[in-house]
Order: structure tokens, then C-alpha cells, then sequence
């Protein structure tokens, strides 16, 4: 059979996304930030709905309530869990120069004991949520495999001194695409700690003499690789991010929203959007017939509304 390249397409605007959110901003500010969860949900939906593959958009079927009702649900738990860490350290806390610390010492264990279960809960969330050609995404990876991979890859991290990363991040990327599913088909990955290792290496050998150059090159090296070894039903997917491009867009993107004092964000944001997106094909166009749907009834937006939490309890004390 003759491959065939199929690529992903986005087909949004810098000015529309620019309208949303403006609007989005004057919506949250007049509503004290309570709109803000109904303003991520569009972008997300516009951004979604403007993706395009094999001549069908992708969508997002969540709503602004449940993320809002997410995060009713969580502040209480997160207000009561942080004053029960914060109360016993402020009474062996006696100098006013480490009071900070009885702020800051609860807010990170929150975050390291919450973070796993944040981390799952979001992923199902948001692929419960996504659907191409009418079929949903669905993962199905537990907080207790997170947790595994956590207990063994922080003290590794740490003994090494960061050369356990490639190994690392190829152990969290094969839980994420492996516990991830279109419909009931899915995703393989096959990447390796060694393989990531040698494009690491690479990139931070060329980094001093391109005088920082190679970073996009580097970057861009790490996003093909895990592309080209992630599959679906057996039919690989292709990454083909340029470097040289990446460095382009960078240069013009940081001096757009320079020059225009963060009002080309928008447009800015769309034309990224367009490049790493549309560096995604696959190599074989994939038979959407044989896929059948599956939906994950169960996910909610309880850990979002954890993450937005602990971004609000940061932001009061910070």
C-alpha cells in the first residue's frame, strides 16, 4: 500500500481569538473572576473547533458550570487541608522572618500530595471532553501508577543530578499516550530514556558555541521525537518541527508583543498554534470505520477545580 501523509490544519484567527478575549477579560473582571471558568472553556472550545484532520473538526463539550462547580467543591477541602498544615507550623514558628515559610511550606506539600491526582484527573477531564468525527477521547491511567513512577523518579532525579530526566519524562509520556484512547483504539508509544538521552546531550553541547541558537533546533528535536513514536491502531504519527522555523517565530513573535504592548498575543498565540500543530501527520490515513465509541462517564472537573485552588490560595499569600 502507498503511504499517504495526512496532516493536522488549524484554521482559527488572531482576531477572533482577540474578540474572545477581550470579551473574556471584561466578562471576568466585571464578574470577580467567577466568569474566568466559563472564559477558559471557550477558548479551549474555539481552539478545538478550529482543529481540523481529514476534513473533520475536533470539538469540546465542557462547560463553564462544571468547572466552576469543580472548583466550589474543591476550595473547601483545600482551605481546610492548608490551615491544618499551616496552624501546627505557625506555633514552632517564632521569628517574623520565617513566618513566610509556615505560608509557603503548606501550599507545596498541598501541591506534592495533590499533584498526581490533579495531573490524572485533568487529562481525563479534558479527553472526556474532546471528541473528532463524534467519538470521544478517554483516558485510563490511575493516580496510583502516577504515584509509582513518582516514588522512584524524584529520588533518581535527585541522586543523579538531573541525568535521570530523559528516562524520567519517557516514563511519564508512555503513562500519559498509553492510558489514552480515541474511542476504543489505543495510542502506543515507544520512546526510550536512552534515545532521549542522546538528543538532550546534543542540544546541550550546541547551546554555548550557536550561542544559545540551537535551542529551538533542540526543542524542536524533543517534540519530533515523541511524535514519531507515538502510533494509533498500529499507524505511527510524524513530527516535523523546524528548528529554523521555531527560531523565526520566536524572534518575531517576542518583538510583536513587545512592540505592540501584549495586544498581538492573540495573533501571535494562533501562529504557534499553526506550527506545531500542523508539523503533526500520520503516515497512513487511518480507517475512522473501525473506531467505536467509548465514553468515561465517571471523569469530572473536581481536579481542575484543585489546581484553581491552589493557583487562588498562591495568589492570596503570594
Amino acid at each position: 500500500m502507498e503511504k499517504s501523509t495526512t496532516r493536522v490544519g488549524f484554521d482559527g484567527t488572531g482576531w477572533d481569538l482577540f474578540k474572545l478575549y477581550l470579551f473574556n477579560a471584561l466578562a471576568t473582571i466585571s464578574t470577580l473572576g467567577i466568569y474566568s471558568f466559563w472564559a477558559r472553556t471557550k477558548v479551549d472550545r474555539y481552539m478545538r473547533q478550529h482543529t481540523t484532520f481529514l476534513g473533520q473538526r475536533f470539538d469540546f463539550h465542557a462547560t463553564g458550570k462544571e468547572r466552576f462547580l469543580g472548583f466550589i467543591k474543591a476550595a473547601p477541602i483545600v482551605l481546610a487541608l492548608f490551615f491544618a498544615i499551616k496552624l501546627p507550623l505557625q506555633w514552632w514558628v517564632f521569628s517574623e522572618e520565617l513566618s513566610t515559610f509556615s505560608t509557603l511550606i503548606p501550599i507545596f506539600v498541598l501541591l506534592y500530595v495533590l499533584g498526581p491526582f490533579i495531573f490524572v484527573g485533568r487529562i481525563r477531564f479534558h479527553l472526556s471532553r474532546t471528541s473528532y468525527n463524534n467519538i470521544r477521547f478517554h483516558f485510563s491511567g490511575r493516580v496510583l501508577e502516577l504515584v509509582k513512577i513518582f516514588l522512584i523518579g524524584i529520588p533518581l532525579l535527585i541522586i543523579t543530578l538531573g541525568f535521570y530526566s530523559p528516562w524520567f519524562n519517557v516514563r511519564l509520556r508512555r503513562f500519559q499516550y498509553e492510558n489514552t484512547y480515541y474511542g476504543n483504539a489505543g495510542f502506543k508509544f515507544d520512546g526510550t530514556g536512552s534515545e532521549l538521552f542522546w538528543i538532550h546531550l546534543k542540544g546541550f553541547l550546541l547551546i554555548i558555541p550557536t550561542f544559545g541558537f540551537y535551542t529551538s533546533w533542540w526543542q524542536a528535536n524533543v517534540y519530533n521525537y515523541y511524535w514519531n513514536h507515538l502510533s494509533v491502531n498500529g499507524i505511527r504519527f510524524k513530527g516535523n518541527l523546524q528548528g529554523g522555523d521555531l527560531l523565526v517565530y520566536l524572534m518575531l513573535g517576542y518583538a510583536s508583543i513587545i512592540a505592540s504592548l501584549g495586544f498581538a498575543f492573540p495573533w501571535i498565540a494562533v501562529i504557534f498554534y499553526k506550527l506545531f500543530y500542523e508539523a503533526i501527520s500520520m503516515e497512513v490515513e487511518p480507517d475512522l470505520t473501525q473506531i467505536l465509541p467509548e465514553y468515561d462517564a465517571g471523569a469530572s472537573a473536581l481536579a481542575e477545580g484543585f489546581e484553581s485552588a491552589l493557583e487562588a490560595l498562591a495568589d492570596v499569600f503570594d
